[in-house]
């Protein structure tokens, strides 16, 4: 059976393609939380696989099932991942160019689909603001996540009949990865509706074509498109649907001050020879003939100030600093941790930062932070602040007021790139028994997930390809994702980092291994490429009763697909992370390349200089006190008390 007939037999079957894709008429099925102090039987399925771990069962309000993914949901998912590297070629053409140009070309690509898909988001806030009535009074983090999970038939009608632009949609896929971040954002712009919106994956599989895997929607969903961007704006490259093949580079754009939001300066090219353009990392304009007064002694602009000013803009608004839902959530967060109130947190962080506000005119972001840290809030301010130092700042090219992105999504697409790369490589669309390997694929990620939403130490559980599929699939749709997390384990929604240092992959890929074996008593990767095969000769020296007893898995599928995932691999400039590198290096003596050294999966790294936030090296060591040995978020990310 080929995918072709896996999605003919899906439709003839309305259950087996997700309920909850595509305006299916059952609601949104499920409250927040309880307190921690309620309990009642748990019921959840999923949570059998863990019996032999001794970990207490959670306490739920009401029986739970769970919303895996189907074989048709995955085949839709992977028809947009090869529609992806489509777009990529069509784009980059028959460009002969070197490597650099042509990796800066296509860095201004997403850039530009990062910018068009805020203008998408404002533009159906906008448009679905003149129907909208809400159902709650209080402006809090619940009223506002019970907003988001109630089902609005409007606004449900209208995202079905809009299908974006396939540069949008890549934007949006990448989004919905970073499940934690995207919530923030959209808290914060009091917009919850949106993000737990599912990506419509069968609508969007549909307008791929079968041969050619070219996206094209019907007529309808792009006129509808075109009505609800332009309600927001009359740019005309903002209204354009296929810019496929559009020269990026000769692009101009303005750029707004966050704070007021006056032109700071006009007609800034993407990127310059000169390497001062908005998506260089040298960007920098003269300030001239601007209404802005907001740091009157500044006479030129670059990222650093922008990342400056939305500081400032964030600190004397209402809306919380960037990272406080995601870090500090009394709703998404550990039973332990849901005491935290979200506003009393940020109130007492910005009375601090309004103190400080004189350093902020005149040091750079970086001297900024690092000089809070002695403060008594030290630590949840360096938390916070440091979002502001990886901000891409895109938005800042949009006028108006609105949804803004303080996650530098451009890296974010480039590091699924990665993923992406590698599914279509094993080609698992041509497979002869690609119904039957997606099913164990299921079955496997049910089993890890069972794991990750159980196990409570802090070492992270790094996913096998086949079971990274499953699981970018599952969040897809954003509501039915936390809501199989938050009844599950400890209760919380665990976050997909896209940012793992290197060298924790290794020994990670080595405790999921170890978990998984002692409780499925089945072998968790069956890869044969030279680094697993090196992996497993390692392990079975050290402990080889946990690695080879047991039965072996019979996995249907690639012969790669359980080879491990190493999309959001980077490179922290910590001198505890580079000897970390080296020792792992040491363990295979340099008889194999490493998954996450291979040049073809990391080339982006390879020239930090074009970045404005390099995808696999996103700060550098001059930031080193700040971020310390890592990033914080990790598979399993508690986050401070």
């Amino acid at each position: 059976m080929d995918f072709r007939q896996v999605l003919a037999s899906a439709r003839k079957r309305d259950h087996s393609i997700h309920r909850y894709f595509d305006g299916d008429p059952s609601p949104w099925p499920w409250e927040p939380p309880p307190p921690p102090q309620s309990s009642s039987k748990s019921t959840n399925a999923v949570a059998n696989y863990v019996n032999s771990s001794g970990t207490r069962q959670p306490s739920l309000r009401k029986p739970h099932k769970n919303h895996m993914p189907s074989v048709a949901d995955l085949v839709c998912h992977l028809r947009l991942l090869r529609a992806f590297d489509v777009c990529k070629k069509t784009v980059l053409g028959a460009d002969d160019s070197d490597e650099l140009t042509r990796d800066k070309r296509w860095q201004i690509y997403v850039s530009n689909a990062v910018r068009r898909f805020t203008v998408f988001v404002r533009a159906v806030h906008k448009f679905s603001a003149k129907d909208h009535v809400r159902w709650f009074l209080e402006d809090d983090e619940e009223s506002r996540f019970r907003e988001g999970i109630r089902k609005d038939r409007n606004f449900m009608n209208r995202m079905v009949a809009i299908l974006p632009p396939l540069d949008v949609v890549m934007v949006w896929h990448a989004f919905l990865l970073m499940p934690r971040t995207m919530y923030d954002h959209f808290m914060r712009s009091q917009f919850t509706q949106f993000a737990m919106f599912p990506l419509p994956l069968r609508l969007i599989s549909n307008a791929i074509d079968n041969d050619t895997f070219i996206y094209d929607p019907a007529i309808h969903f792009k006129q509808t498109y075109h009505t609800v961007v332009s309600s927001y704006t009359d740019n005309y490259r903002d209204l354009i649907y296929h810019i496929d093949k559009l020269d990026q580079c000769q692009q101009l754009v303005d750029v707004f001050c966050p704070v007021c939001h006056e032109i700071l300066v006009e007609n800034v090219s993407w990127t310059s020879n000169d390497n001062t353009g908005f998506c260089d990392s040298g960007f920098v304009h003269a300030i001239s003939l601007s209404y802005c007064k907001c740091f009157p002694t500044e006479k030129i602009v670059n990222h650093d100030l922008l990342r400056r000013r939305q500081l400032y803009a964030d600190i004397h608004r209402t809306t919380a600093l960037a990272g406080s839902y995601k870090y500090f959530s009394s709703i998404i967060s550990p039973r332990e941790f849901r005491h935290r109130d979200v506003n009393a947190i940020n109130d007492n962080l910005k009375e601090t930062l309004r103190r400080k506000l004189a350093k902020l005119k005149r040091m750079s972001l970086t001297e900024f932070v690092e000089s809070l840290n002695s403060s008594r809030q030290g630590h949840k301010l360096n938390l916070l602040l440091r979002n502001y130092l990886l901000m891409n700042p895109i938005h800042c090219t949009i006028p108006g007021e609105g949804f803004e992105v303080w996650e530098d999504l451009v890296g974010a697409v480039l590091r699924q790139e990665r993923f992406t790369q590698a599914m279509n490589d094993i080609d698992w669309l041509h497979q002869d028994q690609i119904s039957h390997g997606l099913k164990e694929s299921i079955k496997r990620y049910a089993r890890f997930f069972s794991l990750i939403t159980h196990y409570d130490q802090q070492q992270i559980l790094v996913p096998t390809l086949d079971i990274d599929l499953v699981w970018h699939t599952h969040q897809l749709s954003m509501a039915f994702y936390f809501e199989d997390c938050m009844h599950a384990g400890s209760g919380c929604v665990v976050d997909h980092d896209d940012k793992v240092e290197s060298a924790r992959l290794d020994g990670g890929f080595t405790a999921t291994a170890k978990l998984y074996r002692s409780h499925f008593n089945e072998s968790y990767s069956s890869c044969f490429c030279k680094y697993c095969v090196g992996w497993r000769q390692q392990r079975r020296r050290r402990w080889s009763q946990v690695i080879i007893g047991g039965r072996e898995e019979n996995i249907v599928g690639p012969p790669d697909n359980t080879h491990i995932s190493i999309h959001n691999a980077v490179e922290l400039p910590s001198l505890s992370a580079s000897m970390q590198r080296q020792q792992v290096r040491r363990r295979y003596q340099d008889s194999v390349t490493l998954p996450w050294e291979d040049h073809e999966l990391l080339y982006y790294g390879n020239n930090p200089k074009q970045y404005v936030v390099p995808p696999t090296a996103p700060f550098s060591g001059e930031n080193i006190h700040v971020f310390g040995n890592g990033l914080c978020c990790t598979v399993r990310d508690y986050g401070p008390a």
